[in-house]
Protein backbone atom coordinates (compact mmCIF):
# COMPACT_ATOMS: atom_id res chain seq x y z
CA UNK A 1 0.00 0.00 0.00
CA UNK A 2 1.40 3.10 -0.62
CA UNK A 3 0.23 6.55 0.62
CA UNK A 4 1.17 10.28 -0.16
CA UNK A 5 0.94 13.12 1.65
CA UNK A 6 2.56 16.81 2.35
CA UNK A 7 3.91 16.95 5.52
CA UNK A 8 3.15 20.50 7.26
CA UNK A 9 3.94 22.50 10.20
CA UNK A 10 0.90 21.47 11.89
CA UNK A 11 2.00 18.01 11.48
CA UNK A 12 4.79 18.31 13.61
CA UNK A 13 3.22 20.46 16.00
CA UNK A 14 0.61 18.29 16.37
CA UNK A 15 3.62 15.60 17.26
CA UNK A 16 5.25 17.43 19.84
CA UNK A 17 1.75 17.96 21.64
CA UNK A 18 1.58 13.93 21.17
CA UNK A 19 5.01 13.48 22.82
CA UNK A 20 4.54 15.86 25.61
CA UNK A 21 1.10 14.71 26.69
CA UNK A 22 2.54 10.86 26.58
CA UNK A 23 5.63 11.79 28.20
CA UNK A 24 6.93 11.50 31.24
CA UNK A 25 4.92 12.34 34.75
CA UNK A 26 7.95 13.89 36.10
CA UNK A 27 7.83 16.68 33.04
CA UNK A 28 4.11 17.06 33.81
CA UNK A 29 4.79 17.54 37.43
CA UNK A 30 7.46 20.08 37.10
CA UNK A 31 5.13 22.01 34.65
CA UNK A 32 2.87 22.04 37.39
CA UNK A 33 4.95 23.63 40.48
CA UNK A 34 4.68 27.42 38.89
CA UNK A 35 1.01 26.87 39.35
CA UNK A 36 1.33 25.67 42.39
CA UNK A 37 3.45 28.18 44.04
CA UNK A 38 1.49 30.88 42.33
CA UNK A 39 -1.70 29.41 43.87
CA UNK A 40 0.35 29.49 47.06
CA UNK A 41 1.11 33.23 46.70
CA UNK A 42 -2.52 33.98 45.93
CA UNK A 43 -3.83 32.19 49.09
CA UNK A 44 -1.54 33.76 51.32
CA UNK A 45 -2.13 37.14 49.84
CA UNK A 46 -5.77 36.48 50.69
CA UNK A 47 -5.06 35.01 54.21
CA UNK A 48 -3.29 38.30 55.36
CA UNK A 49 -5.81 40.94 53.44
CA UNK A 50 -8.97 39.09 54.62
CA UNK A 51 -8.29 38.01 57.58
CA UNK A 52 -5.77 39.56 59.36
CA UNK A 53 -6.40 42.81 57.42
CA UNK A 54 -3.07 43.27 56.34
CA UNK A 55 -1.52 43.80 52.90
CA UNK A 56 1.04 41.79 51.96
CA UNK A 57 4.56 44.22 51.32
CA UNK A 58 5.09 43.72 47.92
CA UNK A 59 9.29 44.42 47.63
CA UNK A 60 11.32 43.75 44.83
CA UNK A 61 11.88 40.51 45.43
CA UNK A 62 8.20 39.03 45.77
CA UNK A 63 7.21 41.11 42.61
CA UNK A 64 10.32 39.77 40.51
CA UNK A 65 9.26 36.47 41.95
CA UNK A 66 5.61 36.84 40.51
CA UNK A 67 6.48 37.68 37.55
CA UNK A 68 8.73 34.91 37.25
CA UNK A 69 6.61 32.57 37.97
CA UNK A 70 3.80 34.10 35.37
CA UNK A 71 6.25 34.09 32.59
CA UNK A 72 7.11 30.40 33.32
CA UNK A 73 3.69 29.03 33.95
CA UNK A 74 3.18 30.59 30.73
CA UNK A 75 5.51 29.21 28.93
CA UNK A 76 4.16 26.14 29.58
CA UNK A 77 0.94 26.77 27.83
CA UNK A 78 -1.01 25.24 24.58
CA UNK A 79 -0.69 28.66 22.66
CA UNK A 80 2.98 29.16 23.45
CA UNK A 81 4.07 25.97 22.93
CA UNK A 82 2.45 25.92 19.90
CA UNK A 83 4.02 29.67 18.60
CA UNK A 84 7.26 28.83 19.85
CA UNK A 85 7.16 25.79 17.62
CA UNK A 86 5.85 27.64 14.50
CA UNK A 87 8.43 30.10 15.27
CA UNK A 88 11.47 27.70 15.39
CA UNK A 89 10.34 25.01 12.93
CA UNK A 90 9.37 27.92 10.38
CA UNK A 91 12.82 28.83 9.08
CA UNK A 92 14.52 28.30 6.26
CA UNK A 93 16.86 25.64 7.57
CA UNK A 94 14.03 23.25 8.29
CA UNK A 95 12.39 23.84 4.90
CA UNK A 96 13.55 20.60 4.47
CA UNK A 97 11.42 18.69 6.74
CA UNK A 98 8.21 19.70 5.44
CA UNK A 99 6.65 18.90 2.15
CA UNK A 100 5.55 15.86 -0.01
CA UNK A 101 6.22 12.64 1.39
CA UNK A 102 5.43 8.99 -0.05
CA UNK A 103 5.33 6.27 1.84
CA UNK A 104 4.64 2.36 0.63
CA UNK A 105 4.22 -0.24 3.28
CA UNK A 106 5.36 -3.67 1.87
CA UNK A 107 5.62 -7.36 4.16
CA UNK A 108 9.24 -6.98 4.91
CA UNK A 109 9.73 -2.83 5.27
CA UNK A 110 7.92 0.58 5.13
CA UNK A 111 9.26 2.94 2.80
CA UNK A 112 9.42 6.64 2.90
CA UNK A 113 10.25 9.30 0.28
CA UNK A 114 10.64 12.91 0.38
CA UNK A 115 12.05 14.79 -2.93
CA UNK A 116 15.96 14.83 -0.83
CA UNK A 117 16.14 11.46 0.27
CA UNK A 118 14.45 7.77 -0.04
CA UNK A 119 14.91 5.58 3.22
CA UNK A 120 14.12 2.17 4.25
CA UNK A 121 13.04 1.05 7.39
CA UNK A 122 12.63 -2.62 8.65
CA UNK A 123 9.62 -3.14 10.73
CA UNK A 124 12.18 -4.31 13.86
CA UNK A 125 13.63 -0.46 13.66
CA UNK A 126 10.68 0.75 15.34
CA UNK A 127 10.25 1.59 18.99
CA UNK A 128 6.21 2.01 18.72
CA UNK A 129 3.43 3.17 17.37
CA UNK A 130 0.97 5.81 18.65
CA UNK A 131 -2.56 7.15 17.46
CA UNK A 132 -3.96 10.82 18.12
CA UNK A 133 -7.52 11.98 16.81
CA UNK A 134 -6.15 13.22 13.93
CA UNK A 135 -2.56 11.10 12.92
CA UNK A 136 -0.53 7.92 13.47
CA UNK A 137 2.72 8.18 14.37
CA UNK A 138 5.31 5.13 13.72
CA UNK A 139 8.45 5.84 16.35
CA UNK A 140 12.01 4.98 15.64
CA UNK A 141 13.22 6.52 18.82
CA UNK A 142 11.37 8.25 21.65
CA UNK A 143 11.90 11.37 19.91
CA UNK A 144 11.55 10.51 16.23
CA UNK A 145 8.61 9.31 14.68
CA UNK A 146 7.09 9.06 10.72
CA UNK A 147 3.84 11.36 11.02
CA UNK A 148 1.11 9.49 9.40
CA UNK A 149 -2.20 12.37 8.90
CA UNK A 150 -5.54 10.29 9.34
CA UNK A 151 -6.90 12.75 6.59
CA UNK A 152 -4.82 11.04 3.85
CA UNK A 153 -7.42 7.99 4.47
CA UNK A 154 -10.23 8.90 1.91
CA UNK A 155 -12.54 5.93 3.97
CA UNK A 156 -12.05 4.91 7.76
CA UNK A 157 -11.75 1.60 6.58
CA UNK A 158 -8.60 2.05 4.99
CA UNK A 159 -6.97 3.80 8.15
CA UNK A 160 -8.10 0.83 10.31
CA UNK A 161 -6.90 -1.34 7.86
CA UNK A 162 -3.36 0.37 7.99
CA UNK A 163 -3.61 0.60 11.51
CA UNK A 164 -4.35 -3.43 11.88
CA UNK A 165 -1.06 -3.80 9.65
CA UNK A 166 1.29 -1.47 11.36
CA UNK A 167 0.20 -3.39 14.74
CA UNK A 168 0.48 -6.64 12.98
CA UNK A 169 3.98 -5.99 12.02
CA UNK A 170 5.46 -4.22 15.13
CA UNK A 171 3.32 -7.63 16.86
CA UNK A 172 5.60 -9.77 14.84
CA UNK A 173 8.95 -8.35 14.80
CA UNK A 174 9.11 -8.00 18.79
CA UNK A 175 7.89 -11.58 19.18
CA UNK A 176 10.85 -12.51 17.27
CA UNK A 177 13.51 -10.12 19.34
Amino acid sequence: MTIRFELTIDDLIAFGFYNRKNGSRIKKAISLLPVIMLLIILIATLYYYFFLQELIVFDTSNIALIIFLLAYTLSKTKWFYSWYWKYKYGKKEYASWFGERILTFSETSLFAKTSRAETSYNWNSFVKFGESKEYFFLFVSNLQAIIIPKKVFLLSQEQYDIKLFIERKLTENNSKS
